[in-house]
């Protein structure tokens, strides 16, 4: 299953339904948490930063940390810097200060420093989680110290008045459980665009990061192996994160929305659900999307000669599949294109090669000697057992310059770049 938006998988480390295992479907862009610059490195726009945050005036108190701003002119006092809006997180922008996770006193008096990355701290306004009156601005909720490690005013809901018309408050939902915007009478497998188009406790899978056509709602957690806590019907599937996510269940394809087809889990063997499934392009509800039917996504169309190419954190596979090396193995990333027919021409963008790949069929870059393969690939043939097979470049690391991720290592005997 794709990964959801990053940003909750940054803060929390508990990303509801980040992604699913093997024979769930895999993400048009892959965020790698080992990078250098971490899982959120805010764009500060030219802000003025200090190299070494000092302690403020106490006599200052919070100046106007997390008051709305949309640049660092707004905000004054000891809040000097704006980090920009960032939607579900910091929405409307946020007034703050860089401080020092290890020194209190590098924020002012009623804020408290946190950690988004390793070179990025910043103030965040504190609040009880208890109090009985509003503690954070509008659009914002009091976040119970799950994941941040303290209670800040964090994007969440505090009450209906945050959410929308027709939408309801979880004041202790969400990942940070700063408040969780839903919509009653939502279902699991429903179609959405943010999570608080789904039921209490939700996440929603939209096709803008996804690829799933029209979105669609995942439940909460559950225990993988009894398929407890997901309801009748659902189907618990387990995740890149450990535990297990409520997928909308199925027997037949007519038990599924338009756009999805009722496969079986490869993970769970017996257990189906609801997967991405489009045929054509009528299923795709964002504006330039196309449908890849081997893959059964909505995505943009793939980008002309990118197949084989480096991708990752910082760099996306466009309408393709990025197999990055941190999860993937494959030396600085690999953009493919899932979905293809082997010994069938024109399937694959750029004359692309079909190679098997678990349940799933992988155009990989084509090749005829080693030069045509980029560092750490070899030229192979596609079948193994028959080389007068079509050649494609395959993973083949020689050396740990092959796997620069700081969490990989060459692994010569595969050629796979491998967790250390």
């Amino acid at each position: 299953m794709p990964n959801v938006p990053s940003i909750r998988t940054a803060l929390a480390a508990l990303a509801l339904a980040a992604s699913l295992a093997a024979g769930c479907g895999e993400s048009h862009v892959t965020e790698d948490p080992s990078s250098d610059a971490g899982p959120i490195v805010f764009d500060l726009d030219g802000a003025r930063l200090r190299d070494t945050p000092s302690a403020p005036d106490a006599a200052r108190g919070t100046g106007n940390v997390g008051a709305p701003c949309t640049s660092s002119a707004d905000c004054t006092g000891a809040a000097d810097l704006c980090i920009p809006a960032q939607p579900g997180l910091l929405p409307g922008g946020y007034c703050s200060s860089m401080c020092s996770a290890d020194d209190p006193a590098s924020c002012p008096d009623g804020s408290t420093c946190v950690q988004f990355s390793p070179s990025q701290s910043f103030c965040l306004l504190q609040c009880d989680p208890e109090a009985t009156e509003r503690a954070c601005r509008a659009g914002y909720g009091c976040s119970s110290g799950i994941g941040l490690g303290a209670n800040v005013c964090i994007g969440g809901c505090t009450d209906a008045s945050d959410c929308g018309a027709g939408r309801a408050c979880d004041p202790r939902g969400g990942e940070v459980g700063a408040g969780q915007c839903y919509t009653e009478g939502a279902e699991i497998g429903g179609a959405c665009v943010e999570d608080g188009d789904c039921p209490a406790g939700g996440a929603c899978q939209p096709e803008r990061d996804t690829g799933w056509p029209g979105g669609a709602c995942l439940g909460g957690r559950c225990d993988v192996t009894t398929n407890e806590g997901c309801d009748a019907g659902d189907a618990c599937l387990p995740t890149t994160f450990g535990g297990g996510v409520c997928v909308a269940g199925c027997d037949v394809d007519a038990d599924c929305r338009g756009g999805y087809a009722c496969i079986e889990s490869s993970e769970t063997p017996g257990r189906k659900y609801c997967a991405p499934g489009c045929e054509g392009d009528a299923a795709c509800t964002i504006a330039g999307n196309v449908c890849n039917p081997g893959a059964g996504t909505c995505a943009p169309p793939f980008v002309a000669g990118r197949l084989g190419g480096t991708c990752g954190f910082r760099e996306a596979c466009v309408g393709g599949t990025c197999f990055a090396e941190y999860d993937s193995g494959y030396p600085s990333g690999y953009c493919a294109y899932l979905g293809c027919e082997i010994g069938t021409s024109g399937t694959c963008p750029d004359d692309g090669v079909c190679a098997p790949r678990g349940t799933r069929n992988v155009c990989l870059a084509p090749c005829t000697e080693a030069s045509d393969c980029r560092a750490g690939y070899a030229c192979r043939a596609v079948d193994p057992e028959d080389e007068t097979s079509p050649r494609a470049c395959f993973p083949a690391c020689t050396s740990e310059a092959d796997c620069p991720s700081r969490v990989t290592s060459c692994d010569t005997e595969t050629g796979y770049c491998v967790r250390t």
